[in-house]
């Protein structure tokens, strides 16, 4: 429990932007949110329970991992299948008996099952979540000024936000918006210089300025380090950065990691290159390996794969 929670508690530094909470220790486990465990199970608890917890359990995590990361993916879908998570949850319902016990096999153990008709039927996970509407009343609360009437004051908060065209918010949301221009970093001659770039529902961030928020993976599959942002005369989003050399699977059960573009990288590239923005696949949290020194692991955002 101790080497759980100093590496939850180590993970705090690398915590991008769109996580909405920093890894907190197991001491405080009861008092965890909904997205502190969404961020266990789909990200950070592959690393953290390496080598601490018997084979047998991090094996029977793993198989809940994948499979739940793979339907909350479209493209993950479309590249594994439907079928090879629902077998993953099958095994992982099937041992969970002979590992935990038969008090383990509660109705949401069993629900597992049906993941795969829910998928079929709805769609990815992400897209059928209630992650959006819980985090929705924090900013119904923020509307709220005092207890008189609260439902009407939220009423008119929201219809004067209302009065925003659609066409305005659709724009903000498929156009870059930059921040914080500055004179420092890797560039071409004669153009716009920024620090950020938010783009849909993600943001990156140069290195200097929110190293969590620097990494993404390519089309062509390799992870980068962002060294700056800039656009171009014709207002294309360009990021300059530096390519990991070295990848190899960080797990190979039940499949290979490489498989969700989950890898170990190694090596960074001291040569800059060039990347506009529709060549990125996808944000990635990047975070240390407990195998190697200077090894990283590396983990795309599964709401921004494009």
């Amino acid at each position: 429990m101790f080497l759980i929670s100093e590496r939850l508690e180590l993970l705090k530094k690398y915590k991008p932007l769109e996580f909405n909470r920093k890894p907190r220790t197991l001491a405080e486990l009861a008092r965890w949110k909904a997205t502190e465990f969404r961020t266990f199970l789909v990200y950070v608890g592959p690393v953290v329970l390496e080598n601490i917890v018997n084979l047998a359990v991090y094996e029977h995590f793993l198989l809940l991992y994948c499979a739940i990361t793979i339907f909350l993916s479209s493209r993950h879908i479309s590249v594994v299948g439907i079928n090879i998570p629902s077998k993953f949850l099958d095994v992982f319902i099937t041992h969970s008996v002979k590992i935990y016990g038969a008090e383990f096999f509660v109705h949401n153990v069993h629900a597992l099952c049906h993941l795969e008709e829910e998928v079929k039927a709805y769609g990815p996970l992400d897209e059928i979540s209630s992650f959006p509407f819980e985090n929705y009343l924090g900013h119904l609360k923020r509307l709220v000024r005092s207890p008189v009437n609260p439902a009407a004051q939220i009423y008119r908060r929201i219809k004067e936000k209302s009065n925003i065209t659609e066409a305005v918010s659709l724009l903000q949301q498929n156009v870059p918006q930059h921040f914080g221009q500055h004179t420092i970093g890797p560039v071409m001659s004669e153009l716009n210089i920024c620090k950020k770039v938010v783009f849909g529902n993600f943001t990156f961030c140069t290195k200097n300025h929110s190293s969590a928020d620097s990494y993404f993976i390519s089309t062509d599959h390799k992870v980068v380090q962002v060294e700056n942002i800039i656009t171009n005369s014709e207002n294309c989003t360009i990021l300059i950065g530096k390519e990991f050399m070295d990848y190899s699977d960080y797990y190979n059960y039940p499949f290979e990691s490489s498989c969700l573009d989950i890898f170990i990288i190694r090596s960074l590239d001291n040569v800059n290159q060039f990347w506009p923005i529709n060549k990125i696949l996808a944000k990635c949290l990047v975070i240390p390996s407990y195998r190697k020194q200077k090894e990283l692991v590396c983990f795309p955002l599964v709401h921004s794969l494009c």
